[in-house]
């Protein structure tokens, strides 16, 4: 069939005008999505948003070392999520003003299952290191007086590079968020906390910081102040509801016992009778007793060595940041349980009913007394040492 002409352009020309609705309708689409994507930022007045909420608790082995004349005051610290939802932090390299940094951003999710974002902010690299961080994460401070308002005699700003579930809240029962600090967003899950050990860079107060004007010896609090600076969106707003606090005895040297220096050997007494014997003789009046021997000398805090791993076993904790399946708990070799550098087992839980009320209590790496054994693994903690901590 041969149509007319004129139809024919007719037809053309309304083809071509529907493709042309169709690419303005699709960029319009896009533009609507784009706008979306950019426009998703948090309202910290939303009431659908799951925030989360960071609690230190208190700072835990907390002693003295003294090194080059400087007094170090060193603890540990654990910094625990009781909010809605998890703490989820990413971070982006950008070029800044004066250098490239990291630009962090948080994360939040909704209640019907939506997320936004919220900046947190810019912090530069310094020269050597471009590892993600995020400046003024906790502020340690050492007060006088009274732990909120007295004056601070000593305070020090925590840049985090990691943020890690390392240690489950004892009743928590829900599964943990997955994060990486390599190729991940970093945080802590609900129900969760992240730990750093004393020997960790960073962990210390130096006291002796200003040699003019040193910390004088005293009673102070030590105070753990979690995002001092409100930084990250919470769902608490009360920093003196979410710090951890320690009352401390800051001496004018270190705490921590010394080695002995090692003893000469004493002599060994020889038999009598024979060349050269050595017989000791008494005093005057008083009985010989009975002959020295000679002991060995032994450092007053002995080093353990780790666990041996069963072959294939990749450990927990420590630097691994492994967690354990549930029914299981990280075993450390007892007395290293807070090394960083140490890794341990996954250890089943195997709590029998005859030792369900066990009297021998036991010392958790967590620094709580256990009533027995059984309590420590129901809560998922190694076990330090017997006896109370």
């Amino acid at each position: 069939m041969h149509y007319p002409r004129t139809v024919l352009n007719q037809f053309f020309e309304l083809r071509g005008e529907c493709m042309r609705l169709r690419v303005l309708a699709a960029g319009v689409l896009s533009i609507v999505a784009a706008t979306r994507v950019f426009a998703d930022v948090c309202n910290p007045n939303d009431p659908r948003l799951l925030k989360p909420d960071l609690v230190a608790q208190s700072p835990s082995k907390v002693r003295f070392l003294t090194r080059s004349g400087h007094r170090r005051l060193m603890f540990t610290t654990t910094i625990a999520n009781v909010g809605d939802g998890p703490l989820v932090l990413d971070g982006q390299t950008v070029n800044g003003p004066n250098g490239s940094g990291t630009r962090v951003t948080q994360e939040i999710r909704r209640n019907n299952g939506t997320t936004c974002t919220h900046d947190v902010g810019f912090f530069p690299f310094t020269a050597g290191d471009e590892r993600f961080r995020i400046d003024d994460f906790a502020e340690y401070q050492l007060r006088q007086d009274d732990p909120f308002s007295g004056p601070i005699v000593a305070s020090f700003s925590k840049t985090e590079f990691c943020l890690l579930n390392i240690v489950q809240l004892r009743g928590s029962l829900r599964p943990p968020e997955n994060f990486d600090c390599e190729n991940g967003p970093r945080g802590i899950s609900v129900g969760f906390a992240t730990e750093e050990d004393g020997l960790a860079p960073g962990q210390s107060l130096d006291l002796d910081a200003n040699p003019t004007d040193p910390v004088p010896p005293g009673n102070y609090f030590l105070v753990i102040v979690v995002n001092p600076n409100g930084a990250i969106l919470e769902k608490s707003g009360d920093p003196e509801a979410s710090v951890g606090v320690a009352s401390i005895d800051a001496g004018g040297s270190s705490s921590i016992p010394r080695r002995p220096p090692p003893r000469p050997p004493r002599p060994t007494p020889r038999r009598p009778g024979r060349p050269g014997a050595f017989t000791p003789t008494p005093a005057p009046g008083v009985s010989p007793g009975p002959a020295a021997t000679p002991t060995a000398n032994r450092p007053v805090h002995p080093v353990r060595p780790p666990i041996a791993l069963p072959p294939g076993h990749e450990g927990c904790g420590g630097n691994k940041h492994k967690l354990c399946s549930p029914g299981e708990f990280c075993q450390f070799a007892e007395n290293r349980c807070t090394l960083a550098e140490d890794v341990g087992i996954c250890t089943p839980m195997n709590c029998r009913p005859d030792l369900e009320h066990d009297p021998n209590p036991v010392c958790g790496c967590d620094g709580v007394t256990y009533q027995n054994d059984c309590q420590r693994q129901r809560a998922g903690i190694s076990r330090a040492h017997k006896g109370p901590c």
